[in-house]
């Protein structure tokens, strides 16, 4: 019987009785007693044994929720007991229909079904058995039609108990995936965010020191060229600033939007490259196929790759010599990045530029190889031009 009510035992009561289960013993009792005294045939002074059993069954009744089987076990037995003492006319179990329905409240179906009917089938033996009246008539079976009733209320008071819990959980788990996804849409975007500030800033300030290098050689002999470079930097620098500015607008709280520059697009490519060369980068550069947009997030991603590409040879390698390979093949978008590697400067950054890379292509289904042999680093991506995911 424990493991057909483990389920249900959130239900029941390990505490003491409480003033609602007393009250309704001591009304169960009040009734079950006096029913016969006033409806057969006039008021009787009432048996003091059946008094007694009556209120026998009401203490039984007061533990009905602390000990729904040992009280379900007494009522009947009590109520039983009953059909000893006159009048039994108009016998109605009310203990043991009290007792019936808390404990099939928290059985499961078949078990309180079963319990149910064995019980119900007790009640109307007895009442068949043990009661007057001359022989037996429909009114004999009168315990046994409200033990089932009982039965079902108490079938029917589970089946909704279980459903309200059901709804509690779904709202409790609807309530997790929601911070959850709330969550993972804020980690998200700081990733992003993380990937913007990396990829346009770094690039502006690779270039702001590739010129400044540039102004300090040119400083003496060539002044003129030295001027056009501090005018890159002051150019650069305050690009730079503006993706700042732009990127803290956008975390600030508020309704206003944040006054962001236009998307990249990889049709870009050749401004982004002349770039890095008019910072002193010697970029080589060379197409084969036709680059046909078909996906934004393809076209942002190639972008980006180019610039980091770009970005990450300006920062690892004394000499800024570039070799840009783009490839188009009817499906693929092929982007091969070679340049001198210094190992010397080689723990000069994070890391996080390649890694970004890496998870920029794989969001789009594609992919990215890292390699360095001979003293040249060489990156190599490969993405779908329809877009998909990995």
């Amino acid at each position: 019987m424990r493991r057909y009510m483990h389920a249900a035992r959130p239900g029941l009561s390990v505490g003491r009785p409480t003033i609602g289960d007393i009250v309704l013993a001591v009304t169960a009792a009040t009734v079950q007693t006096f029913t016969g005294t006033l409806f057969d045939g006039g008021w009787h002074q009432p048996d003091l044994a059946r008094v007694s059993i009556g209120l026998a069954a009401a203490l039984a009744l007061i533990w009905r929720r602390q000990h729904p089987v040992f009280t379900l076990f007494a009522a009947v037995t009590l109520d039983a007991l009953l059909l000893a003492f006159p009048p039994t006319s108009q016998w109605l179990p009310i203990a043991s229909l009290i007792a019936l329905y808390t404990l099939t409240s928290h059985l499961d179906r078949w078990a309180g079904w079963t319990v149910g009917i064995c019980t119900a089938s007790l009640l109307g033996l007895a009442s068949l058995m043990w009661q007057t009246g001359g022989g037996p008539t429909v009114v004999h079976l009168v315990p046994f039609d409200f033990a089932i009733i009982a039965v079902a209320i108490g079938d029917a008071t589970r089946s909704r108990r279980g459903l309200v819990e059901q709804l509690k959980a779904r709202a409790v788990q609807a309530e997790s995936t929601k911070e959850t996804a709330a969550a993972r849409r804020v980690r998200d975007e700081r990733v992003r965010i993380a990937r913007d500030l990396h990829d346009d800033v770094a690039h502006h300030i690779v270039l702001v020191n590739a010129q400044a290098g540039v102004a300090r050689y040119l400083m003496s002999a060539d002044p003129e060229k030295a001027h056009d470079a501090l005018g890159q930097i002051e150019d650069n620098s305050r690009r730079a600033l503006e993706e700042i500015r732009a990127t803290v607008m956008l975390l600030k709280d508020g309704d206003e939007p944040a006054p962001l520059e236009p998307r990249r697009s990889f049709g870009e490519r050749d401004s982004l490259i002349e770039s890095f060369r008019s910072a002193g980068m010697e970029v080589s550069y060379a197409e084969e196929g036709l680059y046909v947009h078909r996906n934004e997030a393809v076209d942002l991603t190639a972008y980006r790759i180019l610039q980091e590409g770009l970005t990450n040879a300006g920062k690892h390698s004394t000499r800024a010599i570039v070799d840009v390979r783009l490839k188009f093949t009817g499906d693929e978008l092929h982007l091969k990045l070679v340049n001198d590697h210094n190992a010397s400067r080689r723990g000069s950054g994070t890391g996080l530029g390649l890694i970004g890379v890496r998870e920029r292509a794989q969001s789009v289904g594609g992919w990215t190889t890292t390699q360095v042999s001979d003293g040249r680093f060489t990156l190599h991506a490969v993405l779908p031009l329809s877009g998909g995911t990995s």
